[in-house]
């Protein structure tokens, strides 16, 4: 996934859905937003065990589209202390270290 995003509109996107990720989750999705590029939009989806929340924002260049998956809060505290304007949202699909490629958990096994 590759795609530039106005940064408010990426901002309350993600802080709607934060407020459903639930951080003390059983499960390492529950604290975590979807976020699906495609079509010239982003959505951005969160659920705990009581509801969910799907948010998408149109007019967003889509220059590879792709889904994935991070953690909500950690998202919303970075992007907020972005400055306005246009945000980069990149997967990265290798690791610059090791150069190992992905791994079943999204991210190099060298840097635990």
């Amino acid at each position: 996934m590759k795609i530039k995003i106005d940064q408010a509109s990426f901002l309350a996107a993600i802080s709607d859905c934060a407020t459903v990720a639930d951080v003390k989750s059983a499960f390492p999705w529950g604290s975590c937003v979807v976020l699906d590029a495609c079509g010239g939009s982003l959505t951005c989806r969160a659920s705990n065990s009581l509801q969910s929340v799907a948010r998408t924002v149109k007019g967003v260049d889509g220059l590879k589209m792709g889904a994935v998956m991070v953690n909500a809060k950690d998202i919303a505290q970075r992007v907020a202390a972005l400055d306005a304007g246009p945000v980069h949202v990149e997967e990265l699909t290798e690791c610059d270290q090791c150069r190992r490629g992905p791994t079943r958990f999204g991210r190099c096994e060298t840097r635990r």
